[in-house]
């Protein structure tokens, strides 16, 4: 606390080691915390410029501790496993900004972004790879870019915002829409490549046009629901997919279409005058 500064490079690799900075308290190097349950806490607002913190071991954690706001500024790159955001000592009201790197790249792992509330800024990266996982929860928004590649997965929950940001997908990658959302809010989603994309979740498009075209390809219906609205197809191939995990179109949505249900065992709920 108090302007304390390490000078070096703080690791944290014995199993649940932490520490929290508040007050100005700082290092000058590299944070790696390799160790299980270990813990990198920021007990106050702060911006954090050039830094890198190595989230490696198992349940290793990068800390929002009280009501606070933590801006991942220009240079820094957070990485790994984990989660980002969450209370480790003090309860409180979290905040996070990216506007710097944040990336989910160990092979089988998970990164979870889960602070009260996420917003990745214009500048601010968000990369899933090499098939890592990475998942947004609680209140979040996006106008920065988001990039899922290399047979990676990422779950976007909670209720969320892409409005004025970009995902892309890769062939070999995947991208759940769970959580609350709407079609205003859906941003650019781009599949041309042929990834997956599942609507799990709920998506209000009343008074708005699911169009599929080339660049965004086919998603599938897979146990969510849209509520209201046109949904229509690309006349040259992209469509909504119906699964054997049976969404629902609800509350007057029109699919302007013929309605192909190809898939084995697939199937889809009309409610509440959907046609």
């Amino acid at each position: 606390s108090n302007g304390a500064v390490f000078n070096g490079d703080l690791n944290l690799a014995a199993s649940n080691a932490g520490v929290r900075l508040l007050s100005g308290a700082d290092f000058t190097g590299t944070a790696n915390l390799t160790g299980t349950g270990a813990v990198l806490a920021y007990q106050e607002s702060r911006t954090l410029t050039g830094k890198t913190i190595n989230l490696e071991g198992s349940s290793a954690r990068l800390g929002i501790d009280g009501t606070s706001t933590l801006t991942l500024g220009a240079g820094t790159l957070v990485r790994g496993r984990g989660t980002i955001g969450q209370a480790a000592f003090v309860g409180g009201t979290s905040t996070l900004i990216n506007q710097g790197t944040i990336r989910a790249d160990i092979t089988g792992q998970t990164l979870n972004i889960s602070p009260n509330s996420f917003t990745n800024a214009p500048a601010g990266q968000v990369t899933v790879t090499n098939g890592a996982r990475l998942t947004l929860g609680q209140t979040w928004t996006n106008s920065g870019q988001i990039n899922v590649t290399g047979a990676s997965t990422l779950d976007f929950g909670g209720t969320w915002n892409n409005a004025g940001g970009t995902v892309t997908v890769d062939a070999t990658s995947t991208l759940n829409l769970d959580g609350t959302m709407t079609t205003n809010g859906l941003g650019t989603i781009g599949n041309s490549a042929g990834g997956t994309v599942n609507i799990n979740g709920k998506l209000d498009n009343t008074g708005h046009n699911l169009g599929f075209s080339p660049a965004t390809g086919s998603w599938l219906l897979k146990g969510g629901e849209i509520s209201g609205g046109q949904i229509t197809p690309d006349a040259g191939g992209p469509t909504l997919v119906f699964t054997s995990s049976a969404g629902i179109l609800s509350n007057g949505a029109v699919f302007n279409g013929g309605l192909n249900l190809a898939a084995s065992n697939a199937g889809v709920r009309l409610l509440s005058g959907a046609d």
